[in-house]
């Protein structure tokens, strides 16, 4: 999509991906709970990235993967100060 990306494409782009940010959080984390607040702050991560948006099928579902794996890992090293 290319200019500027309406909120209703937005969130078409991002149901798109969103299993697949799932997916990617709840591998790395192996918990469920923890794995959907990192796919939300993922999600939220890519709402805000035009790269995203302007992206090609392809690419968009690489960053989409690159942005649940930063999420969960900080997550995870979060989790790990903590305990």
């Amino acid at each position: 999509m290319a200019g500027d990306t309406t909120l209703d494409d937005k969130i078409v782009l991002l149901r798109g991906v969103e299993p697949l940010v799932f997916q990617v959080s709840l591998y790395l984390l192996g918990d469920a709970n923890e794995a959907e607040a990192a796919a939300k702050e993922a999600l939220l991560t890519l709402y805000s990235c035009s790269k995203f948006s302007s992206a090609l099928d392809e690419e968009r579902m690489m960053i989409a993967k690159r942005s649940a794996m930063t999420a969960a890992v900080g997550r995870s090293a979060c989790k790990r100060k903590q305990a």
